[in-house]
């Protein structure tokens, strides 16, 4: 699920199966009606983003492909060049970066490497080289974040123990950020990989459900986690966590969605 603004009025993004097919409709966020439907193959990950001027959902799907659709519209955008050698692409997140609209996507490993690839969205062009973190470790879930005008991408990534580690990226340059100078690296085994970042109090923040029907906040660049902020609790595991354009957060449990606001 994603979000986005579209001739001033919010929307949804969802994707689910009807009669064993997969369908990707589009919501408006204030009636609760459908508008929309974006006629994509398979949407397995979903973003919104601007694009020259129009606003756009990039989407992750079967055979590697990634596809751009214009929101206004509902029809599909030509971008060759998009996509993974591989069976799945299954994680997508939309940024600008350094001026230029970019998607990072994730493949999943099904053929070749699970290997992030940057995009620049003006051109259908790859940015540098595919990524994968020097140890070998999978990016489950990623979410873009500015600090002092400088991009980051905060993600949780899984080793081969199933150890799951929130760490921080500059994707200009895929190094990893200092996350943790005054505190330990946030690891636990119960993140379920999805993960939205926000900012509270002026600090970047990572919010990710625990597998259970928690959602837990992490502090970025300190490595803790942020025990005096409370976890918000639902009655079944947590599916996603997306920002509302509004700056508060959509939580999808079980078949309900739930708005966090701000305190």
């Amino acid at each position: 699920m994603a979000t986005a603004v579209v001739d001033g009025r919010a929307i949804a993004v969802m994707s689910g199966v009807r009669n064993n097919r997969s369908i990707t409709l589009v919501w408006d966020l204030a009636t609760g009606r459908q508008v929309g439907q974006l006629r994509c193959r398979m949407c397995l990950a979903v973003a919104t983003t601007v694009v020259g001027g129009r606003t756009v959902a990039v989407i992750g799907e079967d055979m590697g492909r990634v596809s751009v659709w214009d929101l206004s519209t509902f029809q599909e955008m030509d971008y060759p060049l998009l996509g993974h050698p591989d069976m799945f692409v299954d994680a997508v997140c939309a940024m600008s970066l350094q001026g230029l609209p970019v998607a990072v996507t994730r493949s999943a490993g099904g053929w070749g490497a699970r290997e992030l690839r940057a995009w620049d969205l003006e051109h259908g062009q790859l940015l540098g080289v595919p990524f994968e973190p020097p140890d070998d470790s999978y990016v489950r879930g990623m979410s873009p974040f500015m600090v002092d005008g400088s991009l980051f991408l905060a993600t949780v990534c899984e080793d081969d123990g199933g150890k799951q580690t929130i760490r921080t990226w500059e994707p200009a340059t895929w190094q990893e950020a200092d996350v943790c100078p005054t505190g330990r690296p946030v690891q636990s085994r119960r993140l379920t990989g999805t993960i939205s970042t926000m900012s509270v109090n002026d600090w970047p923040v990572a919010i990710a459900p625990d597998g259970g029907g928690s959602v837990r906040t992490f502090f970025l660049f300190g490595g803790y986690e942020a025990a005096e902020l409370p976890d918000p609790v639902f009655p079944g595991p947590v599916r996603f966590l997306v920002p509302a354009p509004d700056g508060d957060l959509l939580a999808g449990f079980g078949q309900g969605l739930a708005l966090l606001r701000r305190c």
